[in-house]
């Protein structure tokens, strides 16, 4: 494998809280807690993956941001921490933008202005003639242009020469459409990597074995399965392994965790020149995911 390629979404998010309850309209609260950091699926990857490897350089990272302070923000970040940033394109308009509110459990929910993200039409600004790369698809639920048929098409092209890996997020519309478009581009991926919720609602189902029963009847794509506290499951040649880990006491913060276990795949997988997933590369990418939640790669990021 010559280079890492990942495309996907960045943004900007804002996190408030925590709040017992929503106020009515027209009227304010007050929160104790503020966080503001530049993240998005395709740019958590890059900052963990600049974090733990010696060649971050290796990591092209193709995405689009918006000719304002955040896309300046963006892209001035990952060229200092050393990620390859030819591939974001900066055009008219505004950065990508989450604002999210959480609970008193920690549970949030998000609003987002996807700006520029829903104008781009991501197949133009990757290179077809692609050979010998390590390619991460990520924030596919933030994208509209990768919902079509001519991104269909350029997957199927591409994952004929090099190596595809699939991590789909969470809808903000509804499962029924985006279960179907994940169909679409599955048999050309090699390894996908939703969380478990995703992989429950893709299959329709409440119950992890009854999920991976109705999947592996239609897909033999490799699939690892990241279900937080309670460790990963592995699909494999219609084998099912799951790969427990250690509670983690010290927990500043969850979101992302999901994309620093991506960014630790990639490195593992570019490190060792293999695209074998075993219980060494689930390891190393569950302990990269627990320093994540354990904040020790979000100093550079965090803007307040």
């Amino acid at each position: 494998m010559d280079k890492i390629v990942v495309i996907g979404s960045v943004g900007v998010d804002i996190i408030l809280g925590p709040v017992e309850s929503w106020p009515e309209w027209g009227y304010e609260i007050l929160t104790k807690d503020i966080s503001v950091r530049l993240t998005g699926a395709a740019g958590n990857v890059a900052t963990t993956f600049s974090a733990i490897s010696e060649h971050p350089y290796k990591l092209n990272l193709l995405t689009v941001v918006g000719n304002d302070f955040f896309g300046k923000l963006f892209i001035d970040f990952y060229s200092k921490v050393g990620i390859n940033v030819k591939g974001i394109k900066m055009i008219e308009g505004s950065t990508c933008i989450s604002i999210g509110i959480k609970n008193t459990t920690n549970e949030r929910s998000f609003f987002t202005h996807l700006g520029v993200l829903d104008q781009i039409n991501i197949s133009r600004i990757i290179d077809e003639e692609l050979q010998n790369s390590l390619i991460l698809i990520c924030g596919f639920n933030l994208i509209p242009s990768m919902w079509s048929k001519d991104f269909e098409s350029l997957i199927k092209e591409i994952s004929k020469n090099n190596f595809v890996l699939f991590d789909p997020g969470c809808p903000f519309d509804n499962w029924e459409e985006f279960s179907e478009q994940i169909r679409n581009i599955l048999p050309y991926i090699h390894i996908f990597s939703p969380n478990i919720d995703e992989f429950l609602n893709f299959n329709n189902s409440s119950d992890i074995n009854e999920a991976y029963e109705k999947f592996i009847k239609e897909f033999d794509t490799t699939t690892i399965i990241k279900a937080g506290s309670k460790g990963s499951y592995l699909i494999k040649k219609n084998s099912f392994h799951h790969f427990s880990i250690e509670s983690e006491s010290n927990v500043k913060d969850t979101i992302g965790a999901g994309d620093a276990f991506n960014a630790g795949l990639l490195n593992y997988f570019f490190v060792n020149q293999s695209i074998e997933i075993n219980n060494d590369a689930i390891q190393y990418a569950s302990k990269v995911a627990k320093n994540w939640i354990r904040g020790n790669y979000w100093k550079e990021i965090s803007l307040i």
